[in-house]
């Protein structure tokens, strides 16, 4: 059976349990054969699997250091699967059979049936425990008088496997379906549950934007290089009359030029007062540029102090932001505004007010990306739980057959599909904070390098678990509320943008970047071709998408119930797994609207009491 491999990474992995030919039975993934992915960057990707990997205290199989060479990025082409689980029972006398490989099976019941004539049914039962291990129900034996031969298996009236038991036809000894683990020998009592069970195999996955330049290596090694590329970020260049490449080199060829004329002219014993007047003048017309350099680096350094002191994972965030916006044919909203005007749209005057409605709800910067290339990188798996907390072990997969033996296999898919960056109004998220009581005191407003500073500085996206949500704690407690604002502003969006742009929801994606702060909304039909839904919206329905996001937001028909609780639940915030990237957690409408009670309250970052006194602040 032919699959397309977005569906493969999703159903298909190592190590999960599958319905196979249109659930006629049930097999196992037992390994892939894949074909190497030529990724550039690769030394990025496995940092970003490590921040992942490094949340779980028990891991099977992965290196204890994230080196490149120990894994290989793949890509499928035909997966193995065999039958199991090998236990089966018949559908007439309820005689039950366990077997140890298929070959016995097919020797044993050649046609598939008991030896009653009638058909079998496979057990469609598993155990799993929490190091990863997944076994089958097995007959257990009369014993010691009647062995295999007269086991039934006898439901005892109940849906619920844990009442189910193996039953001897002649002395009616029975015995119970549970089990504990064959291979840690753990003393926990497993009970057996249906295969599609979700807990069965919880994959764990990454989704990036893929970027290509072969430069990125620089930051983990270059300091200066580093430093030149945050620099950038926060726009220092133009206020020094310079530009990256010019900083980017060691020395200046025509200073060092200069700087032979003048030991020559000293040699020949020109006169000193001379030799200054030229060393001046060529300041005046060509200021030293290693000196500007020296004082560009001295402002990053004065503006970039991450709490944990790692520069270099701040610049990768900087780097990501500004490379997705190059890679991806960006469009700003102003260029739509311009080429409205000069083909003279007859909506041009509205289109001229999309700048504004963005504004309303928080966006200083939006932009449609008509390429963007998006990653999926499938790194493990979890059995029972996807809580790294609860003692869960996240497993490596087992070995392909297309890689030499030790390395650890990741699985890959990249498309390129269209999507929307709204870049958030920092000031804004910043009021909201300190009107919330999360922050204290604020950067200066017009200065852009120092907001920007104050995000790279404060916010700790690192090791952000899919399945949990962040800490609340005063450590995480920055880094969660403006994650949670984020979220719950990239659903509201998706939920009423997809009406507006002719996707269904579950089409639509989301990446969230709080260092920056930023979202990007995707479209995630995966079939190789562009619906050019995301520019219609673009480009048409701005002020109806807003106009409907702020309106749906204020209310669920779980009210109250949903607002006095969670604040967001299925009917309101919530999307499909397949499109958020933080399983529906830190959400709630509460960040959005407010709340208040009789020993809290939260401003909302719509709500039209802080819209009202941020307009009278600014003004």
């Amino acid at each position: 059976m032919r699959r397309g491999k977005n569906q493969v990474l999703y159903k298909y992995l190592p190590g999960k349990p599958i319905d196979y030919e249109q659930g006629k039975a049930i097999a196992l993934v037992e390994r892939w054969c894949s074909t190497k992915s030529n990724v550039e960057n690769k030394q990025r990707l496995i940092s970003k699997i490590y921040g992942a990997v490094r949340a779980f205290d028990l891991t099977r199989g992965f290196p204890k250091i994230a080196n490149p060479d120990s894994f290989e990025i793949l890509s499928p082409v035909f997966i193995e699967a065999e039958l199991f689980p090998l236990t089966f029972v018949c559908d007439s006398c309820n005689r039950a059979y366990s077997f140890g490989s298929v070959q016995q099976f097919n020797r044993v019941l050649r046609r598939g049936r008991c030896y009653c004539g009638e058909s079998l049914t496979q057990i469609d039962l598993v155990y799993t425990h929490e190091c990863g291990n997944l076994w089958a129900p097995k007959v257990a034996p009369c014993r010691p008088d009647h062995g295999f031969e007269n086991i039934i298996l006898n439901k005892n009236n109940s849906n619920s496997p844990k009442d189910w038991r193996w039953e001897c036809n002649i002395c009616k000894k029975t015995t119970s379906l549970n089990s504990v683990c064959p291979n840690c020998l753990n003393s926990q009592i497993q009970y057996p549950k249906p295969f599609r069970q979700t807990s069965v195999f919880i994959p764990h996955s990454l989704t990036l934007v893929n970027l290509h330049n072969k430069d990125e290596s620089k930051l983990q090694e270059d300091e200066a290089y580093r430093n030149l590329m945050l620099a950038q970020y926060l726009n220092l260049f133009l206020k020094h009359g310079t530009s990256f490449e010019d900083c980017l080199k060691e020395s200046n060829a025509d200073d060092n030029q200069f700087e032979m004329i003048i030991a020559d002219l000293k040699k020949k014993g020109m006169p000193e007062d001379m030799i200054n007047q030229l060393l001046e003048s060529r300041d005046k017309v060509n200021p030293n540029k290693k000196e500007i350099r020296n004082k560009i680096f001295e402002e990053v350094r004065r503006l970039i102090k991450p709490v944990n002191g790692d520069t270099a994972a701040i610049a990768l965030k900087a780097y990501e932001f500004m490379e997705t916006l190059k890679e991806s044919s960006s469009i700003h909203i102003s260029d739509i505004i311009k080429y409205a005007k000069e083909k003279s749209y007859p909506n041009k005057e509205r289109i001229e007010t999309f700048p504004s409605i963005m504004e309303s709800i928080g966006i200083k910067n939006s932009y449609v990306l008509n390429d963007l290339s998006i990653i999926k990188l499938v790194y493990g798996f979890t059995r029972g739980s996807s809580d790294e907390k609860k003692g869960i072990t996240l497993n490596r997969f087992a070995p392909d057959r297309s890689i030499e033996q030790g390395k650890v296999p990741i699985y890959m898919n990249e498309s390129s599909t269209e999507a929307i960056l709204l870049e958030f109004d920092r000031w804004k998220i910043l009021q909201w904070l300190k009107e919330n009581k999360v922050i204290a005191e604020l950067p200066l407003k017009n200065d852009e390098a120092e907001l920007k500073a104050w995000f790279l500085n404060n916010v700790d996206d690192e090791g952000i678990n899919p399945f949990n949500e962040i800490e609340n704690d005063e450590k995480k407690k920055i880094t969660r509320w403006i994650y949670k604002l984020l979220h719950s502003i990239s659903h509201s969006l998706i939920l009423t943008g997809s009406a507006e742009c002719g996707l269904d929801k579950n089409s639509m994606s989301e990446l969230i970047n709080p260092s920056v702060p930023c979202i990007i909304i995707y479209s995630s039909n995966m079939q190789g071709f562009q619906m050019g839904g995301m520019f219609t919206l673009f480009e048409n329905n701005i002020h109806s998408w807003i106009e409907k996001t702020i309106s749906k937001v204020d209310n669920c028909i779980y009210d109250p119930v949903c607002m006095d609780h969670k604040t967001a639940c299925h009917a309101c915030l919530h999307l499909s797994e397949f499109s958020c990237t933080h399983m529906n957690l830190d959400l709630g409408r509460d960040f959005l609207i407010g709340k208040e009670t009789p020993t809290d309250k939260i401003t909302g970052f719509w709500s039209k009491d802080f819209l009202k006194r941020l307009k009278e602040n600014d003004s």
